[in-house]
């Protein structure tokens, strides 16, 4: 950029685009390098900036590396390429409108595919999909699961699908730990995203962003109250729009048998029988002429079932550096958990590991939930840790995540060893064991094999033995 500023005459003419061309995978949900549709493959940077504008909009809309084409030829008044039918060659749409002014949300749900032959040493012969929506994230893989002499075998195939809410600043999900896609509450988010998978009805196509507005104030609803809700909506070029002639505003509602039509609706929570539910949802569908869902958006409405989230958590030194987060307990229904170390740093989950700190000093960790109807629903709690050289106490064994769903891992003195891991559930019954070597003081197993429920963990070598307690939860 110094070099470029040297020369005014092409600074101020020049268009600056920055991307990756895909994410890797470095451990993250136990997996590595790349071929999946989680964001971690997919998602890359990608930065646009054309130097003649004296400011840059930041846009949270999600965009596709195909895009940068017909941007580039559109900034550069150079005319798109077409077939010859007369259809525009280039997949991907025209971003120039969002970097020069302040759009609101597009709905352009992106669509990415993944296929590599067999013989190639990775891959399936089955394309695999991801379609991603500015809060929501669809997958939808296809395999057999065999060899691949046979793992073309269309015959023996089955579709997996995952669903996961990330959250439009990314404040929900980022990490896609929680696969939604069992859930019938998630079932119209999952219906209106495949429809952009090949050969569904809204393929390859830009749509109307919906945008349900409610008369909701309170962190937590009074389940006798009613919800009054509207929409607004904007097209495809960002234009605000009513429900265009011929199309129809349905309202559902997840607790109640109620459907309602229009621009707004009102639903009397009085109506909900399930007296111990937490959470509602109010659907807005857009559906076309045709009958197909065009448009979608989900208020969660939280309830006021004495649910605002109660925390605790306790903090033990294991060096002079290093602490650990235990007892950790969060009740109620949080959106998100955020873990400051006091250090700068911070990270997201309910149960983090081990952090340690490059300096010895007193630091407060506070732990800050969001929860509820609004974004500054909030409640958190602090503990102060004071590190110092050769003042720190070893706990027989720190496990983590706890509760946990897929696999732990255990923490401590483990040094680099040979461990005989064993696993009690709550009858005294032993239920697994392995020996795992550890390195780094860190061993990993996988407990996806076990039930839910209260598990002793008991770690045996030669000169040493730890304990510990497991929960299991899915």
């Amino acid at each position: 950029m110094d070099a470029l500023q040297a020369y005014p005459e092409l600074y101020e003419n020049t268009i600056i685009v920055v991307a990756g061309d895909h994410g890797y995978a470095l451990g993250e949900k136990r997996h590595w390098q790349k071929g999946t549709m989680w964001e971690t493959d997919l998602r890359v940077p990608f930065f646009i900036t054309d130097l003649r504008m004296t400011t840059t909009p930041e846009v949270y809309n999600v965009v596709s590396l195909l895009d940068i084409f017909p941007t580039l030829c559109t900034v550069a008044g150079v005319p798109l390429p077409r077939t010859s039918d007369g259809t525009l060659y280039p997949d991907g749409y025209d971003l120039s409108g969002q970097m020069h002014s302040d759009m609101p949300e597009l709905e352009w749900p992106v669509l990415s595919s993944y296929l590599q032959q067999p013989g190639t040493g990775q891959g399936t012969c089955f394309p695999q999909h991801s379609v991603r929506n500015n809060r929501f994230h669809f997958i939808q893989y296809t395999s057999n699961g065999d060899s691949w002499e046979e793992a073309c075998n269309a015959a023996e195939a089955w579709r997996e699908e995952e669903l996961y809410e990330i959250g439009t600043y990314r404040d929900i999900d980022p990490n896609e730990w929680n696969n939604l896609i069992r859930q019938d509450y998630y079932q119209p988010v999952r219906d209106y995203l495949a429809q952009w998978l090949p050969g569904g009805d809204m393929y390859l196509k830009r749509t109307y962003k919906s945008n349900i507005i409610s008369n909701i104030s309170e962190c937590l609803v009074d389940r006798e109250g009613v919800i009054d809700v509207t929409v607004t909506l904007t097209d495809s070029n960002g234009m605000a729009s009513d429900i265009p002639v011929g199309y129809a505003g349905r309202w559902t509602c997840t607790a109640t048998d109620d459907t309602l039509y229009g621009p707004a609706a009102a639903f009397d929570l009085g109506s909900i029988t399930d007296p111990i539910l937490e959470q509602v949802g109010i659907y807005f569908q857009l559906i076309d002429s045709g009958g197909t869902v065009v448009s979608l958006d989900l208020l969660d409405i939280y309830l006021d079932n004495d649910n605002t989230p109660e925390l605790y958590f306790s903090t033990t030194a294991i060096s002079p550096f290093t602490v650990v987060i235990e007892d950790v307990v969060i009740t109620g229904n949080p959106n998100r958990i955020v873990w400051d170390f006091g250090d700068g740093t911070s990270i997201e989950g309910r149960q983090p590991g081990p952090h340690t700190y490059a300096t010895t000093d007193s630091y407060t960790i506070t732990c800050k939930v969001w929860y509820g109807n609004l974004s500054d629903c909030t409640v958190s709690t602090q503990q102060t840790v004071v590190l110092e050289e050769g003042v720190f106490n070893t706990p027989t064994l720190f496990l983590y995540p706890n509760p946990v769903a897929q696999a732990v891992f255990a923490s401590g003195p483990l040094g680099d060893a040979l461990w005989e891991v064993s696993m009690w559930d709550i009858s005294g019954r032993m239920v697994w064991q392995q020996s795992i070597r550890s390195a780094g003081g860190r061993i990993q197993w996988p407990v996806n094999q076990l039930p839910p429920g209260y598990y002793q963990v008991h770690l045996q070598n030669n000169s040493d033995s730890m304990d510990g307690k497991l929960i299991i939860s899915r």
